[in-house]
């Protein structure tokens, strides 16, 4: 076990080498069974887009007119962002 001071050295040494700390990306939600495989295709299509999940929060909004994350949202409404982003793909020639 390393003191308080310890930790405060190897954290100073570290900074100094270079060390930062990543930046949170986001990662894939977690949903129902039933909507993975819609899931699975948003991630596709935002893997082809270069776009992280993160960017989902503006469409979402956008869409819903209300923040919400994509765990709450029902059925049709996932679907519909899938079709959105569909149609992106289809505008910019990726699909």
């Amino acid at each position: 076990m390393c003191t308080a001071a310890e930790l405060a050295r190897v954290v100073r040494y570290m900074r100094s080498q270079g060390f930062t700390t990543l930046l949170q990306q986001g990662c894939k939600p977690r949903v129902a069974a039933g909507r993975q495989g819609m899931l699975n295709k948003i991630e596709a299509l935002l893997a082809s887009a270069g776009r992280p999940w993160g960017s989902l929060d503006g469409m979402i909004a956008r869409m819903l007119g209300e923040k919400k994350p994509v765990e709450w949202l029902y059925d049709a409404q996932v679907r519909r962002l899938m079709q959105m982003l569909i149609m992106d793909a289809k505008r910019h020639g990726r699909l």
